[in-house]
């Protein structure tokens, strides 16, 4: 099942999923620039964040869409996002 189909069956816009991931990429953001050393983040250590502010945002998505959501936000805290045009 795609994203697509996950969104549906969530009864969610694409403009709404757009504003969780975006809102957990800022609160995931946010914790990991009150680390006192920000040099690296591990993956787990992003996982860990990105599931506190999930739990603490009461948001429930069905499971293959928040792996997918998890996924997206982990890959642009890491780096591994989509590259942007100039």
């Amino acid at each position: 099942m795609d994203q697509a189909e996950e969104i549906e069956k969530q009864q969610l816009t694409p403009k709404d999923l757009l504003k969780v991931k975006n809102y957990l990429l800022t609160q995931v953001t946010l914790r990991i620039e009150g680390q006192e050393d920000r040099t690296v983040t591990p993956p787990n250590k992003i996982i860990e964040y990105l599931e506190e502010t999930y739990q603490e945002a009461n948001i429930e998505l069905r499971k293959e869409l928040k792996a997918a959501v998890y996924r997206d936000v982990v890959h642009d805290i890491a780096g591994y996002g989509p590259i942007q045009p100039y």
